[in-house]
């Protein structure tokens, strides 16, 4: 491997606590977004606007003040990145979306249901 481009990248220091999952601005709120079909829900909700799509299957997640952000981290920072790509968000709600198998179990035993409420 080429040594001056693994030069070029840091270990991140929350490489502990990145999730697999996709994080969108959806009408103007950012939310972290996991489970079945999750990329693809997400796009749809986001009008398949590019510049709302900020991470894909590796977001980071730390507590500020009280309050959760997160950003886009593969675990390793290309340290020539323009910090934009580096910068975390407030994130205002979390979603799980379901399996059509899970979606399924629950439309059948709506008691199921008040579980996730």
């Amino acid at each position: 491997m080429n040594e001056a481009f693994v030069k070029k990248f840091k270990k991140s220091e929350y490489a502990d606590s990145i999730y697999y999952a996709d994080l969108f601005r959806i009408n103007n709120k950012i939310w972290m977004i996991m489970g079945y079909g999750k990329s693809e829900a997400a796009r749809i909700a986001s009008y398949n606007i590019i510049e709302d799509d900020i991470s894909r299957d590796s977001t980071a997640v730390k507590v500020k003040d009280n309050i959760l952000e997160a950003r886009y981290d593969i675990g390793a920072i290309n340290t020539e990145l323009d910090d934009k790509f580096l910068e975390f968000h407030k994130v205002d709600y979390i979603a799980y979306c379901l399996s059509p198998e899970q979606t399924s179990e629950i439309c059948i035993d709506q008691k199921k249901l008040w579980m996730f409420l």
